[in-house]
């Protein structure tokens, strides 16, 4: 008998990625916007896409826009939800999510506000690597000095001393 029998399962796979981008500073009471690119960078179809978005605690009133015709995001307080659906492979169906909320006015100067995206799919995902994506934004202060100068609006050339007050 010069036969034989393998069998193989054949599964299918794909690349997953969370890209994440923000400001690099940010004013203490000004509003902060993240922006979470999702892909399906192939070979097959990703299926059941999530999206998991951790706020820092200092961003207040978060709001949320989804680019995606397919699925929805929910938010309980600073953690953001997305539920995307099954991706395509290719460039066209890029989702994009966009996170915007004022950063507490009394947040520290100098903390670092950590942002944490996380994807996930039901499809095995040969890189998993890029299935997450973290940004840190630096708290800056910001200085509101003013200066106010006082003197006389007229004086004789040669007689009057002039004093100004600052």
């Amino acid at each position: 008998d010069n036969t034989d029998v393998e069998t193989t399962t054949v599964r299918s796979g794909t690349d997953l990625s969370i890209a994440k981008t923000s400001a690099d500073q940010v004013v203490a009471g000004n509003i902060l916007t993240y922006t979470i690119v999702v892909k399906n960078l192939g070979p097959s179809n990703a299926l059941s896409v999530n999206v998991t978005d951790t706020l820092p605690s200092a961003i207040l009133t978060p709001t949320v826009n989804f680019s995606s015709s397919a699925g929805s995001c929910a938010q309980t307080n600073n953690r953001i939800l997305c539920d995307i659906g099954d991706m395509s492979l290719g460039v066209t169906d890029t989702v994009v999510i966009t996170i915007s909320g004022q950063v507490n006015p009394v947040a520290s100067v100098g903390s670092i506000l950590t942002n944490l995206a996380e994807g996930s799919t039901e499809t095995f995902d040969f890189i998993a690597t890029n299935n997450a994506s973290t940004f840190d934004t630096l708290v800056v202060g910001i200085a509101d000095l003013g200066i106010t100068k006082a003197g006389p609006a007229t004086a004789v050339a040669g007689l009057d001393i002039i004093t100004y007050t600052l």
